[in-house]
């Protein structure tokens, strides 16, 4: 496996995460460039890479990380400024380089910058509009807790919780495929106990697990009717944090007839909302200030988010709201390590932008032929699209005669000549398809040995 030289602008909470991720990845030799001088000498020994302090948009300080024989460049300042900047430089230096900038959406100049390629940036990100962009699928039903397009929309894998009100609880999944043979859905994976398991023909679902599944878009509506999912009409939504977060999400759902309230301690940040949006109701004040305990009637609401970049204050007041109200509770974790205290609280509608981003960043950062990565379950599960390479030893190969296939791994999709189906045990994997597959994260080098 190549080895590849990736750059990092910034060492913010989302770069420091992604950074970390490919520290994990033993063909990923990593720079990172942090300008301010507090965060240098804060990150400088947490990872194993090369930290570079200096001002990123300098010339001489992109050379210092060899810019020139780089790979992938991943510039995520706040501001816009300095990544079309750093975006311009790396592409003169290295016209090969591939390069990845945040944008900011509300930014004047985002439509011209991203959709008019103004600017040489191989794929523009936005932590903030992936994250508003998920929640927005979510509200389309409360009682969904994953919502994730795939194959340009043709199919989508939903989430949520099971109850002992549902038709399938106690069921094992062969029952299951009995029940609803017109619908072309798949259970691709099951959370029991805190722990992610690929599920079997003789698997039970059980109340309280957490299930993922497979469907045709066009099936979303009778599959939903098929499980008694019912989604909870949202009237009130209580928001704790005024900054770039909420503000995108707000962007979404501001003129949609919500009554929505905002709380944030800062004046700069409330005043510059209620200048878009007069209608809505602010509260200038610090979170943890607050005595909950209090504020029960400010809680009394339909949906609350933690749209904070404090993961501890996102946990307190998110576990607040769960245990003490009806809210459907959503919010953000940047840091994977907190997941399981999120998932002990039964907080399930838990939004990592970190895990987000590297989805985005999966088509650069992995050889092959790998189309598209998607993880899920706080990164323990991966969902990745791609096409087998001409020598892989599974062409022209019937599924249930591939024995090669490690543990927990599930084909989930294959599309044969633009068609897509969810396979059985005859399908055939011909030249040129392109196959979907279900994988724990653990064994995802192995499968993606035998598409090579």
């Amino acid at each position: 496996m190549l080895t590849k030289k990736v750059i990092i602008i910034g060492s913010d909470a989302i770069a420091m995460s992604i950074a970390e991720t490919l520290c994990n990845e033993p063909n990923i030799h990593l720079y990172i460039i942090e300008s301010n001088e507090d965060d240098f000498y804060r990150t400088q020994d947490s990872l194993d890479a090369v930290f570079i302090l200096g001002d990123e948009a300098d010339p001489e300080v992109l050379k210092q990380a060899n810019v020139e024989d780089a790979d992938i460049l991943i510039t995520l300042n706040r501001e816009n400024s300095v990544n079309i900047t750093v975006s311009l430089l790396a592409k003169y230096f290295n016209p090969k380089i591939k390069v990845i900038s945040a944008i900011d959406t509300l930014h004047s100049n985002y439509e011209l910058l991203s959709k008019d390629k103004l600017v040489d940036v191989d794929l523009f990100i936005n932590p903030e509009e992936l994250t508003s962009e998920k929640i927005n699928n979510l509200l389309k039903n409360t009682k969904i807790i994953e919502y994730t397009p795939i194959l340009h929309n043709k199919f989508v894998i939903l989430g949520f919780e099971v109850t002992n009100e549902m038709s399938i609880t106690n069921k094992n999944l062969i029952e299951l495929t009995k029940m609803n043979p017109d619908i072309s859905m798949l259970i691709v994976g099951i959370n029991r106990d805190k722990e992610f398991i690929m599920p079997e023909g003789k698997t039970v679902i059980k109340s309280k697990d957490l299930i993922y599944f497979l469907v045709l878009h066009k099936h979303i509506k009778r599959s939903l009717e098929f499980f008694l999912i019912e989604t909870k009409k949202v009237e009130k939504i209580l928001i704790v944090g005024g900054g770039r977060y909420s503000t995108s999400v707000i962007k979404k759902i501001a003129n949609r007839g919500y009554d929505i309230t905002i709380i944030d301690r800062s004046q700069k940040a409330i005043d510059k909302l209620k200048e878009k949006y007069p209608k809505l109701n602010y509260i200038v004040k610090d979170i943890k200030d607050m005595n909950l305990n209090d504020s029960r009637e400010l809680f009394a609401t339909d949906l609350y988010m933690a749209l904070t970049n404090n993961d501890q204050v996102n946990l307190i007041t998110s576990v607040y709201a769960k245990q003490n109200t009806d809210a459907v509770v959503v919010s953000l974790n940047f840091d994977n390590k907190h997941f399981k205290d999120f998932d002990r609280f039964n907080i399930k509608h838990i939004i990592n932008p970190k895990s987000l981003i590297s989805n985005k960043l999966s088509l650069y950062l992995n050889e092959g032929n790998i189309l598209s990565m998607v993880t899920i379950f706080n990164e323990d599960a991966v969902i990745i699209e791609l096409v087998p390479s001409k020598n892989s030893i599974l062409i022209n190969r019937k599924l249930k005669d591939i024995t090669e296939f490690p543990p927990h791994t599930l084909i989930g999709v294959i599309e044969h000549n633009n068609h897509p189906f969810i396979p059985h045990g005859e399908s055939i994997i011909h030249k040129n398809d392109k196959l979907l597959i279900f994988v724990k994260k653990s064994y995802l080098d192995n499968v993606l040995k035998l598409f090579k």
